[in-house]
């Protein structure tokens, strides 16, 4: 079993609130996985759903009503720290996995 910390950037703008992870300017994340999930593109889109629930956990703003500017902060915050744990994890299948699900090329 391995961790991978991902580290993400605050992306916070002016005037939002920041999630309590993104208090600070950048935050980390302690990810436990098998390697071997990523042996197959199948175990890659395993990983990286649950990896997706840890980040938009961290990333989220409120649980109670949200405006257009915390949503976008959210998006903002999902989308970068995805993009830093996906070549944190260096992995040709998680790319692929990554390329699918966002339309995106890692890198």
């Amino acid at each position: 079993m391995k961790n991978v910390l991902i580290a993400a950037a605050s992306v916070m703008g002016i005037g939002l609130a920041a999630p309590a992870a993104l208090a600070q300017e950048d935050f980390a994340i302690e990810f436990s996985y098998d390697r071997a999930e990523l042996i197959t593109e199948e175990g890659a889109q395993a990983l990286y759903d649950r990896l997706q629930d840890e980040i938009e956990d961290a990333c989220e703003v409120s649980t109670g009503s949200r405006d257009l500017e915390s949503l976008r902060f959210e998006r903002a915050c999902i989308e970068e720290t995805t993009r830093n744990a996906v070549q944190t994890l260096n992995s040709h299948h998680m790319n692929a996995v990554y390329e699918t699900e966002t339309g995106e090329a890692v890198g």
